[in-house]
């Protein structure tokens, strides 16, 4: 169960998952020469970055869970100021994130 993960997301907390997968050495080769061949095609072949997500999630099933961190990050102070006077000079803003959208929303709502 891991929904303490989801609960320190909704704290607004960084989250860091630590895991381990223990592989024969010759199956990592195998996998390390798949990687390498699809990285030398990105940009090249408009479906080598789907091919390269597909090969990371498989090398990435079945990992043993070690622990998890999660840190507190707090806004810059004054940020919320700053936001308000973009918005009353007409000023768009956007927040971009790799967040989960339960950090991403709480990080907005602070």
């Amino acid at each position: 169960n891991f929904s303490y993960i989801t609960r320190f997301a909704k704290k607004g907390y960084r989250t860091l998952l630590v895991g381990i997968k223990v592989l024969k050495y010759s199956e990592f080769l195998e996998w390390e020469e798949i990687y390498d061949e699809i990285n030398k095609e990105i940009g090249l072949d408009e479906n080598s970055g789907n091919e390269l997500s597909e090969l990371i999630s498989h090398i990435e099933k079945d990992v043993f869970l070690l622990g998890t961190t999660a840190l507190e990050d707090k806004l810059q102070e004054n940020v919320h100021e700053c936001i308000e006077e973009f918005r009353r000079a007409d000023i768009k803003v956007w927040m971009i994130t790799g967040d989960k959208l339960e950090t991403a929303e709480n990080v907005g709502i602070s």
